[in-house]
């Protein structure tokens, strides 16, 4: 912009032109200023008009040194971006190829809703939903159906094939840069940016000239693994297609089912985010090796793809992979590579996972995608709408125990005869249904989380201090955890288990200075779970006792003692909620003072009663077990 004034100590007009902001760092300032040196309007107009000129010509040749400066630049960058990829991915060809599978995918995916959904069943080898929403504008390439059938046919023929990689996809990199279409070439320069560490704007000379360099490179490469004259030996192919049993939109029959390894080449692979994610991740380590097995299962599906490809129809096609998992597969089935376990679960009506295990391992993916939201690899997360409906119940799909079933359970040998079974066994049995607990709670009960308190004895269910945990860490061995934050709480310990001798108990342990008040359970896994083998125990006894429908466990007596409470009119649901463990929905004014006294609790749980069971028998045997362990004078036999 020009402007014709008048300073005050001068009679001259001046000229001032404001500095285009772009070259302002260069000029050294930011407007030129000039007097016009006559007073006379009609010759200062004329020497404005010269100024300006002047100065426009001026911006022109520093915009023109811009787009030199920026051509050249653009090679170097394109070439390093690509030199970086070659390294990750073994060879320059790896890369060109991935990049034209992109640059296809995104053309085939302009055509329309038909013909992206031929597209990734070509590509992934099932079945898609592709949303008509999240497809790119038309391409100026291959307008009509007759070209278009002709590159869909000849990429099936030439494409995935080791010696054949890139030749039909190579003709779209040629025809863009013939067109200076550089806008269609914008996902492939997000795998550019992703190794020169900045993103281009379209439209912008840095982009045109990017874009431009990129294509050129693509199209004048000469794969390494081409046979001499491949371009000669086209023509006779396209003759002979017919012969070759081969339909337009039908996949390759030498690689159907596998995903395209090329695919693996730009950007951030997923393998390597979510390494990235399990480190800065502060979630369970079991849990970091479940959404490790999810990751692996995307990876067999897809390839190592960069996070930068997945699209929200590659996060629905997991998903629906996810839900025709076959559960628990044969050894057989299961080393078997996750689509062919699919096609054989389908093929044979295997039962498939539930919703809540398809669910978890979704979760997963959806974990490392935020990650990548987080650290700037990708602008949206494309898993961010995509769900599976799950009904997840309280911990698990089981059903309490009903009147018979407590009845026959509690009236067995292992429960009225102390020479029948662990002692283990017993008291899981009898603590399971009168506290509620879990049984990972139970397994990690140490002597000393068993205290009275204003008269009323309790369990604590915490974890270990912090100047504990700091030194298991330096010395090793186990430390307590718990599930969730709701799950730190105090059971009162009801009066059935003091009358079956549970505090004597308590107090053998205290005077052993035991380590754990179960202390022959192991604790030899990853986890530091101490209750993963008596699992198996406790639910073989189940069966033992009669107890053979799969829906009722050792868990199932979780269940039985909230049924119990929620049953009793007197028993208000969040103090249900405090004694197992439960979060609860709750209002403002309910948040103040959570919690409940012990004595509280002490009266809810001194409710539960289970009549139908005949409880004489039961805590004669705990009483009798303890005067045997004291006399024996040793740890809780765990035969």
């Amino acid at each position: 912009m020009t402007h014709s004034h008048r300073k005050a100590k001068s009679r001259f007009e001046y000229f001032r032109m404001d500095v285009p902001a772009r070259h302002r760092a260069t000029v050294g300032k930011t407007s030129w200023q000039h007097s016009l040196e006559t007073t006379d309007p009609q010759v200062a107009a004329i020497k404005r008009a010269e100024w300006t000129a002047f100065y426009k010509a001026e911006v022109k040749r520093l915009d023109d040194r811009i787009t030199q400066s920026v051509i050249l630049e653009a090679g170097g960058v394109v070439d390093g971006a690509l030199e970086a990829m070659a390294a990750r991915n073994g060879s320059l060809d790896n890369v060109m190829v991935a990049l034209l599978i992109l640059l296809a995918m995104d053309l085939r995916r302009s055509w329309g809703i038909d013909h992206a959904r031929k597209l990734e069943q070509w590509l992934v080898g099932l079945p898609t939903t592709v949303d008509e929403d999240e497809l790119p504008p038309a391409m100026p390439v291959f307008v009509t159906d007759a070209e278009r059938d002709q590159f869909v046919v000849q990429s099936e023929i030439f494409e995935l094939r080791q010696q054949t990689n890139g030749f039909a996809h190579q003709q779209v990199a040629k025809r863009l840069l013939a067109q200076e279409s550089w806008a269609s070439a914008e996902t492939i320069l997000m795998a550019v940016s992703g190794h020169s560490g900045e993103l281009y704007d379209v439209g912008t000379p840095r982009y045109n000239a990017i874009a431009k360099h990129l294509l050129q490179r693509l199209a004048d490469h000469r794969f390494s693994h081409w046979p001499e004259k491949l371009a000669e030996a086209i023509a006779p192919l396209a003759v002979s297609q017919p012969a070759l049993g081969l339909p337009a939109t039908s996949p390759l029959i030498s690689q159907a089912q596998q995903p395209p390894a090329a695919l693996i080449a730009a950007g951030h692979p997923i393998s390597e985010v979510f390494a990235e994610w399990r480190q800065a991740s502060k979630a369970r380590e079991k849990s970091k090796d479940e959404f490790g097995a999810a990751i692996r299962q995307f990876i067999d599906l897809f390839g190592d793809i960069a996070v930068e490809l997945i699209t929200r129809s590659i996060v629905k096609q997991f998903r629906k992979a996810l839900l025709q998992r076959p559960t628990r597969p044969s050894p057989e089935i299961r080393a078997l590579p996750l689509r062919e376990q699919i096609a054989i679960a389908t093929a044979q009506s295997l039962p498939t996972v539930s919703p809540k295990s398809a669910k978890k391992a979704l979760q997963g993916l959806k974990s490392v995608l935020a990650y990548a939201v987080e650290e700037d690899y990708i602008e949206a997360d494309p898993s961010a709408k995509v769900s599976i409906d799950a009904d997840v119940g309280f911990d698990d799909e089981r059903l309490p125990f009903d009147e018979t079933q407590l009845r026959r359970i509690y009236s067995q040998p292992t429960l009225i005869d102390p020479d029948v079974d662990d002692d283990v066994i017993f008291w899981f049995f009898l603590l399971a249904p009168l506290t509620g607990a879990r049984g990972e709670e139970l397994a990690q009960l140490r002597p000393g989380n068993i205290r009275v308190e204003n008269g009323v004895w309790f369990i604590a269910i915490e974890r270990d201090l912090k100047a504990r945990r700091q030194e298991i860490t330096e010395t090793g061995g186990t430390q307590k955890k718990v599930k969730t934050k709701t799950s730190l709480r105090k059971i009162p310990v009801h009066p059935l288990l003091i009358a079956a001798g549970f505090l004597d108990l308590v107090e053998h342990q205290k005077s052993r200075d035991a380590e754990w008040l179960f202390d022959d359970l192991s604790s030899n896994n990853r986890y530091d779970a101490r209750y993963t083998a008596l699992s198996q125990k406790l639910n073989r006894r189940l069966r033992s006792f009669g107890v053979d429908n799969a829906e009722f466990v050792f868990h199932s007596f979780r269940h039985t003692l909230k049924r119990a409470l929620r049953d009793d009119a007197e028993i208000k649901e969040e103090i249900s909620d405090l004694l197992t463990g439960h979060s609860f929905s709750a209002s403002v004014g309910r948040k103040y003072g959570s919690g409940a006294g012990l004595s509280t609790l002490n009266a809810a749980i001194k409710r539960v009663e289970y009549p139908e069971i005949e409880w004489g028998p039961v805590t004669e045997n705990g009483r009798k077990r303890v005067a045997r362990l004291k006399i024996a004078g040793s740890r809780i036999p765990d035969r």
